[in-house]
């Protein structure tokens, strides 16, 4: 299982980036190896990582996505019987929503990549198509180069 770093951190899921900072701040004061003769602890080190993704966007919604898939199943207790288990109200998806689907991110991702490429082959196919036509006019046209 990854490392929280919200917990890290000491924030909710839900903090705001000024919030993320904040926390980052006081214990970057807390654990900075200037306090402490110069040694860098792992908790230092780890804080700053919680930190690398929590304040850049990009990072921290793949960094959610991730979390919400690791933490999408549980695995049920050991010797536990199905019947303790199964619990009918869990299988309604009526209050599923579209932000919950973690894969929506990387089908668009995904599908955004193949246009690229697409765009990229239809692109160098053009232009072999008109180089091949230039040569083939101007053969035909029975100029040389002298």
């Amino acid at each position: 299982m990854m490392v929280d770093h919200y917990v890290r951190l000491g924030v909710t899921r839900t903090a705001t980036h000024a919030e993320i900072r904040a926390a980052y701040r006081r214990l970057a004061q807390r654990l900075h190896p200037d306090t402490h003769d110069g040694v860098v602890s792992t908790d230092m080190v780890a804080v700053n990582e919680a930190w690398r993704v929590l304040s850049d966007q990009g990072r921290r919604s793949a960094y959610d996505a991730k979390l919400r898939v690791e933490t999408a199943y549980v695995a049920p207790p050991t010797g536990a019987p199905w019947s303790a288990i199964d619990d009918d109200d869990d299988n309604d998806l009526t209050d599923y929503d579209d932000d919950d689907d973690v894969l929506i991110p990387m089908v668009e991702t995904v599908a955004a990549r193949r246009w690229m490429v697409l765009i990229t082959f239809t692109m160098i196919a053009a232009a072999l198509l008109l180089t091949a036509l230039f040569v083939y006019a101007f053969i035909r046209s029975g100029s040389t180069a002298r």
